[in-house]
C-alpha cells in the first residue's frame, strides 16, 4: 500500500508514479483501495493507515511519501497490536 501526499503536489506524485513503476516491476496488480492519501497531518495519516488495516485483505507493507507519515504510520499499526517490519513491513522517503 501507499500513504501518498497531497495530490497535486509534484514531488507527491513523482511518489506515486515511482510506487506504481514497483509495483509493475515486482508483477504485482495495483489495487487502487491500497493507495491512499494522507497528506503531511499525522491524524489524517492515522485515518487512512487505519482504513487499509480495516480492508479484507490488509497491506503486508506501506510506503509512506514523507516522515510525519512515516511516524503516524508505525504508530497506528503500534496501536493495532502490530510489529514493524514482521506484521507489517513500512517504507518511507525523505530523511528517514
Amino acid at each position: 500500500a501507499m500513504v501518498a501526499g497531497m495530490e497535486g503536489l509534484t514531488t507527491s506524485e513523482e511518489r506515486v508514479t515511482g510506487y506504481r513503476k514497483g509495483l509493475a516491476a515486482a508483477g504485482l496488480p495495483e489495487v487502487p483501495e491500497l493507495l491512499v492519501r494522507g497528506g503531511s497531518d499525522p491524524e489524517r495519516t492515522r485515518e487512512v493507515v487505519n482504513a487499509l488495516l480495516d480492508l479484507p485483505e490488509p497491506p503486508t507493507a506501506i510506503v509512506a511519501a514523507q516522515n510525519a507519515m512515516v511516524i503516524a504510520t508505525i504508530r497506528t499499526l503500534r496501536e493495532r497490536g502490530l510489529s514493524v517490519p514482521a506484521d507489517v513491513a513500512v517504507v518511507g522517503f525523505d530523511d528517514f
